[in-house]
């Protein structure tokens, strides 16, 4: 996996802009995060904030992203809810990886500043994923960081390193405390790629939204659209 870049912003650049991108993407967010929208839905509908979404990619409601740069995520992904994405560099995750809850991506940082300051210039350097790598609720990845393909990375761990693929990393600051085998078995081929829905389900979602778009559309519910059964 390809090293990644650094850069260096300058002490007086704000590091969140508050421009129309700014705005035009906390519009999107908000919208993806209703509950009208659905898991896959809510991938296509993120592309307008800032995310890559390969196809049958789920993301689940509370994703959030703040930055300039992109979200790219491979195919056959899923993001659990509540997930935090600092995009002032980009962040990328590879095909079939696997998002806990409350796992927060981190690109930005400071340099050492003099004892007046301490939070020097801002320095944002992107976050690398490898395929097939499962990374564990609450986990926080720090700027620069790359993990190899095939990784578990243990709940609530702190990531300030580079992670080697295929080996299980658990603390704070987490460390590597056991190899995984490099070839797949069946049973980790049965739980790869992101879940199926059922075509019942599906059907009920988009029942809700069309009805949700016909009251909005006249301003009211009426009596005969509240009480149509799902």
């Amino acid at each position: 996996m390809k090293a990644p870049n650094v850069k260096v912003l300058p002490a007086s650049v704000r590091l969140i802009s508050v421009g129309d991108f700014r705005q035009q993407q906390h519009f999107w967010v908000w919208l993806a995060n209703t509950p009208l929208v659905g898991g896959f839905a809510r991938a296509r509908v993120l592309r307008r904030a800032g995310v890559a979404a390969d196809k049958q990619v789920l993301i689940s409601h509370g994703f959030v992203i703040s930055g300039e740069e992109k979200v790219v995520i491979g195919e056959g992904s899923f993001i659990n809810c509540g997930c935090y994405f600092d995009t002032v560099a980009e962040v990328r995750l590879g095909r079939k990886v696997f998002v806990a809850d409350h796992v927060r991506f981190l690109t930005t940082t400071h340099a050492f500043g003099g004892p007046d300051r301490r939070a020097g210039a801002g320095i944002a350097k992107p976050v690398l994923v490898g395929d097939g790598t499962w990374i564990g609720s609450g986990t926080v990845i720090m700027p620069g960081v790359t993990i190899g393909e095939g990784c578990i990375i243990g709940a609530n761990s702190l990531i300030t390193k580079d992670c080697e693929p295929n080996g299980i990393y658990v603390g704070s600051p987490a460390k590597r405390v056991r190899d995984l085998d490099e070839r797949p078995t069946d049973r980790e081929e049965k739980f790869v790629g992101a879940p199926e829905i059922p075509a019942r389900v599906i059907a009920h979602s988009s029942r809700r939204l069309r009805r949700a778009r016909t009251t909005a559309s006249i301003g009211c519910t009426t009596p005969d659209a509240a009480a149509t059964p799902d």
